[in-house]
């Protein structure tokens, strides 16, 4: 192998390994994205059983309130 194609073999291994980089940031950049989407999530299952919950002792508290005999 003469310089000359050892110099362009060098360079298209440069150019392979710039695109690699270049896709594993856009990668890491959708994974941040989808990670915060993951966490947006959580928060509103967690807001959803907090509401659900809040719900419940509303019920209950009413049902008490009522008088017995309207139960039946």
């Amino acid at each position: 192998m003469n310089t000359k194609e050892h110099k362009m073999n060098l360079e298209t291994a440069v150019s392979s390994l710039d695109r690699t980089f270049d896709k594993g940031v856009v990668l890491s950049k959708e994974i941040t994205q989808l990670n915060l989407k993951i966490e947006a999530l959580n928060l509103q299952l967690e807001n959803n059983e907090n509401t659900k919950n809040q719900l419940l002792v509303t019920i209950k508290t009413l049902l008490n309130e009522l008088p017995k005999n309207e139960l039946l």
